[in-house]
């Protein structure tokens, strides 16, 4: 049995506003149940494909457009600009350009962070059971083993058009799936002072070693004691 620690980050309206990650075949269980698909559940490679595999919620409604005049705005709520940039970002690029295209949701409201003791590899996933408003863009994807890292992690998708983003609040944004060698059982902690200034350092470590490999960053994080430490912090919880 392997341990995957995680809680929400940022904000503690998101402790209110956030869905619990949920396991995708108990959920497509119960969705799919006197139906035809719930056949899929008698094919041992469909079941281990879904075997490790979280959906992560929408904790808000959010519809935004786009106008030249405005650039991006949200229409549905009515936000300071400090509030707008809480829930909504442009991606910048290599060069610190901010991208019209390229999107991310709930950056400061909405995140999880993941950790484990064991060695796991996290893998973001489209949620590809589930058909939402936001089904047509693609979705940015990424893997990293959250035993040597930590960051994180929200929705972030490619808009190449500009047209109309409708995000409803319990929308599945996308799947979290843990590769680990035995079953993933989740166990929720609360974001201590200590953990987030690591994990603030881990986000400004690109500004000053910027392009950095995974394994690059794996190596720094590991040889800082930081697992270590986020390990003491959670568990210290959990006695």
């Amino acid at each position: 049995m392997s341990k995957v620690y995680y809680c929400s980050f940022k904000e503690e309206m998101d402790n209110l506003a956030m869905f619990e990650p949920e396991p995708l075949t108990k959920v497509l269980t119960k969705e799919w149940s006197g139906k035809e698909a719930e056949f899929l559940f008698q094919c041992p490679a469909f079941s281990q494909e879904l075997k490790n595999t979280y959906i992560i919620r929408a904790p808000l409604s959010i519809t935004a457009k786009f106008e030249k005049e405005k650039g991006w705005h949200i229409t549905n709520l009515n936000l300071a600009q400090e509030s707008f940039n809480n829930l909504f970002r442009l991606v910048p690029n290599h060069k610190g350009q901010l991208m019209l295209d390229v999107i991310q949701f709930f950056t400061h409201h909405g995140q999880h962070l993941f950790f484990s003791e064991e060695p796991t590899t996290m893998q973001l996933l489209c949620p590809t059971f589930h058909k939402t408003g936001m089904s047509s863009f693609p979705l940015i994807l990424g893997s990293f083993q959250i035993d040597k890292w930590i960051r994180p992690i929200g929705y972030a998708c490619i808009n190449e058009n500009k047209e109309d983003m409708v995000v409803k609040r319990g929308d599945p944004l996308f799947y979290v799936k843990f590769h680990s060698n035995t079953k993933t059982t989740l166990h929720k902690f609360n974001l201590t002072q200590s953990i987030k200034d690591i994990v603030s350092g881990g986000l400004k470590i690109k500004t000053f070693a910027p392009r950095s490999s995974l394994s690059r960053l794996y190596d720094m994080f590991v040889r800082s004691g930081n697992n270590k430490r986020i390990l003491r912090e959670i568990k210290k919880q959990h006695e």
